[in-house]
Parts: structure tokens; C-alpha cells; sequence
């Protein structure tokens, strides 16, 4: 039972995040000014540079600086009121990451450089599909770990066509920043 409620309250958490955060992002793009640029690529590189999955700390470190990074981008988009919820929703996101592998952080960062383009470029409608995608391999990372036992079954296979469909359009678009 107590799996049951883990597995319904993270598929609660994601079904918010996919609602809430790809039009967030939208909004940051069109929304962001130099300097609040230079914070998110900050952010990014810090990510990039600093954390590698071989270190101990790794997790604890990637964890303070994906919540920094969404906080930033939620609070870009100028509605205050949704960027106070996901801050409240973020911890429980990464209650439920302690047990995904440390892998994954190279792969949410790779993700993160795709959300930073789309907005420093005031690319929306690539911010919000860069998003979108990021909550689904997110999730899907979920699935794939282990973590959560027969997570998400009939949907896997919905989130990892519409993610290779999002591959395909980007193909030969997208370049690093």
C-alpha cells in the first residue's frame, strides 16, 4: 500500500509539474533581462562544471542547484503565486530523487543546457517543449532506475514517443550555448 501511495503522489507531482512548468519556461523566455541571463547560465555552468557524478557529495550539491534553476525560472515567469507553489513541490520531487542513480545528473544537466538556450535566446516556444521534454525524461529516469516498481506502465511508452518526436523536429537545430 505504502508503494501504491508513493507511486500516486509522484504521478501527482509530475502531472502538476507538466501543467505548470513548460508554460513557465515560455514565460521566462520572454520575460528574461541580461542580468537575470546571467544568474540562469550561472546556475547552468555551475552544474556543468562542478558536479560530477564520481563525487560523493554529487547528489546533495546537483539537488541545491536543479532547485535554484527551476526556482529562477519559475520566478522569471512573473507569476509569483505558482513560482511559491513548485518551490513547495520541488522538495518533494527531490524526497523521491534519493533514490534514483546518480547517473541521471549528467543527463538532467545536458537538459538543463537545452532549457537555458531556448530562454536566454527568448526562444518560448522552445523553452516550453525544452521543458516539457525535461519533466518527461525526468519521470521516465523514474521508471528506468528502478526506483519505483512498475511506475507509470501504460505511459512509458506514450512519453517515449512524444520525446522522440521532439528529438526528430529538433534534429539538426539545435546547437550548444
Amino acid at each position: 500500500m505504502a508503494e501504491r501511495i508513493a507511486r500516486d503522489r509522484l504521478d501527482q507531482i509530475y502531472e502538476l509539474r507538466l501543467l505548470t512548468e513548460p508554460r513557465l519556461a515560455a514565460l521566462a523566455a520572454n520575460n528574461i533581462s541580461d542580468n537575470d541571463r546571467d544568474e540562469l547560465v550561472s546556475i547552468a555552468a555551475e552544474m556543468l562544471s562542478e558536479i560530477s557524478p564520481q563525487m560523493p557529495e554529487a547528489y546533495a550539491r546537483f539537488s541545491r542547484l536543479d532547485e535554484a534553476f527551476h526556482r529562477k525560472i519559475a520566478t522569471l515567469s512573473g507569476n509569483q503565486v505558482i513560482a511559491d507553489a513548485l518551490a513547495d513541490l520541488h522538495i518533494h520531487v527531490h524526497l523521491f530523487r534519493l533514490s534514483q542513480p546518480q547517473t541521471a545528473i549528467s543527463d538532467a544537466i545536458l537538459e538543463h543546457r537545452r532549457l537555458v538556450k531556448a530562454i536566454t535566446e527568448h526562444d518560448a516556444k522552445a523553452a516550453e517543449k525544452a521543458m516539457e521534454e525535461h519533466i518527461l525524461l525526468s519521470r521516465s529516469r523514474f521508471i528506468e532506475g528502478g526506483a519505483i516498481s512498475d511506475f507509470w506502465p501504460r505511459r512509458q511508452k506514450n512519453e517515449e514517443s512524444h520525446v522522440k518526436r521532439c528529438h526528430e523536429s529538433d534534429a539538426g537545430s539545435q546547437t550548444d550555448p
